[in-house]
């Protein structure tokens, strides 16, 4: 976004889709047109549930989206979130709104009591511990560099629910091979969805 960002305003482009801070910085710039758009994809929230992944247990997943606001990352990741209950956007087909009833209310205390309901023990420095009682717990979150300060947040967010999270953020290659090869246990994408016939 910053080099289309930059040939915007130099006059090497005419027309580019800029997310983050690189669209702050151009909405500030009087020479420049800005015309808002209103995306039709989500994005989700994707755990490896793989076996051997902490993700697998329905616990650990439970626990992490009890203390992960994905409107909240929605902010921080691209200046503006427009909630959706399901991996479909409310502008889809077949989007159903009742899928609301099913995201659970935003607390890290809950997020912790359902991990110790589940069995799970932390270890002295107070992270949890895997099932066997003898490993860290560790989460690994990962995220391309075009999602702003958004997989920080839900790593800062497994972090205050006792998790030991790990983040990394690459470029497309690298998170790509990451995502292909499942070494991630949180990842974000977008899927796509029906985008609405502007001829009716």
């Amino acid at each position: 976004d910053a080099t289309a960002a930059n040939l915007i305003t130099t006059g090497g482009l005419d027309i580019a889709g800029i997310n983050g801070p690189d669209g702050d910085r151009l909405a500030a710039d009087s020479s420049v047109i800005r015309r808002g758009g209103h995306g039709y994809s989500s994005i989700i929230i994707f755990f490896n549930q793989a076996e051997q992944r902490p993700g697998s247990d329905i616990a650990v997943r439970q626990a992490l989206m009890t203390a992960i606001d994905g409107q909240t990352f929605g902010k921080v990741a691209y200046r503006s979130s427009t909630p959706s209950s399901s991996f479909l956007s409310p502008d889809a087909n077949c989007f159903d709104a009742s899928t609301k009833a099913l995201i659970p209310a935003i607390d890290v205390a809950k997020a912790k009591q359902i991990m110790t309901a589940a069995g799970y023990k932390t270890g002295s420095d107070g992270k949890w511990l895997d099932k066997s009682g003898t490993k860290p717990l560790t989460i690994s979150v990962v995220s391309g560099q075009d999602q702003g300060e958004g997989p920080d947040y839900i790593q800062a967010q497994a972090l205050a629910a006792g998790f030991d999270a790990k983040l990394t953020k690459g470029d497309r290659s690298i998170y790509a091979g990451l995502f292909v090869a499942g070494n991630f246990d949180i990842t974000v994408y977008a899927t796509p969805s029906d985008n609405p016939d502007p001829n009716g």
